[in-house]
């Protein structure tokens, strides 16, 4: 289980070691990121709410995390900002049915690294989750 391969790494800040924390509503199926994130080599974990990222995110340092739009019981733009104040340095993409160029820069000017549309594709998915990678993995290294 992939939880299982995070409790290994909880505290490790290492690029190689930072993965991907998606945030999906229950009933997502997850099966388009995995493949993609697996086909990167990047650790994978599927949380079905803010608040459990909120426990987890003081922990640990992702590289990437995946935010679905209809995550119930906030709005995207308050979940971004929460997570952009617990995960300074991760790059945050948003998957939305609605992909324009005006929520592409709301999310920009919010702090988010880009918008995924749903229905999730993979060569898509695993586009965007290298490049935000490569984004972060750079900025990590110009910090040291």
């Amino acid at each position: 289980m992939a939880l299982d391969r995070w409790k290994k790494w909880l505290g490790t800040t290492e690029p190689e070691r930072a993965g991907v924390l998606a945030l999906l509503p229950a009933g997502s199926d997850p099966a388009c990121l995995r493949q993609a994130a697996e086909r990167l080599a990047l650790p994978l974990l599927v949380l079905r709410s803010l608040e459990e990222a909120i426990d987890l995110l003081p922990k640990q340092r992702f590289a990437i995390i995946v935010c679905d739009r209809d995550l119930p019981g906030f709005d995207w733009h308050d979940t971004v900002a929460a997570l952009i104040a617990l995960a300074p340095g991760s790059c945050v993409l948003l998957t939305s049915s609605v992909n324009d160029e005006y929520l592409w820069r709301e999310v920009i000017q919010s702090g988010g690294y880009d918008v995924i549309t749903k229905p999730l594709r993979a060569q898509q998915v695993e586009h965007a989750l290298d490049l935000a990678w490569w984004y972060w993995k750079a900025r990590a290294s110009a910090t040291k």
